[in-house]
């Protein structure tokens, strides 16, 4: 079962994208280190949190998952990661909210900055932990993924996303 919000969010991707899942590489940690502290540096302030399979350890899209908290430094912050990364994909100031995807170093970069945290990264907090924390789920989240290879990218955010309901019992 999905909430109202996740459904609008499933419709926002576009409906010819697919999903590629590898099996996981520990070079990904590496990179994941060298854009958090890139972005460290540049905004000492700022909460930088980083979820999903990569953190995890297992097979995924082999992407590195950011999110960056930045309070009322906002406008800054999104000058400052254009800098360092190049134009967001995506930004809605009036949400303050920013992404950036990206290739670096030949792992794909998913950068969300926002000013606050907002519901939807901390239920990917709870999940994460969840899943660090009980190597069953873990495992069973990475078989779901395995899976899912080849699938629409719509329908492979579905499962995802049931599976975090289903695990937080939402």
């Amino acid at each position: 079962m999905l909430t109202k919000n996740q459904e609008k969010y499933i419709n926002t991707i576009p409906q010819e994208k697919t999903v590629k899942i590898v099996p996981f590489d520990p070079n990904v940690l590496n990179i994941a280190d060298e854009v958090i502290n890139k972005i460290n540096n540049a905004i000492p302030k700022a909460r930088i949190i980083y979820l999903g399979s990569s953190k995890l350890g297992i097979a995924g899209e082999n992407d590195i998952d950011l999110g960056v908290l930045v309070g009322d430094q906002f406008e800054n912050s999104v000058l400052i990661i254009k800098h360092l990364f190049g134009d967001t994909t995506k930004i809605e100031p009036e949400k303050k909210m920013a992404r950036w995807e990206f290739i670096y170093k030949d792992f794909l970069i998913d950068i969300y900055l926002t000013s606050s945290l907002t519901p939807e990264i901390q239920m990917q907090m709870n999940t994460q932990i969840l899943l660090e924390s009980n190597p069953n789920l873990k495992n069973e989240y990475e078989q779901l993924k395995i899976k899912s290879d080849g699938l629409s990218q719509r329908e492979y955010t579905k499962k995802k996303l049931e599976f975090f309901n289903k695990i937080l019992e939402l």
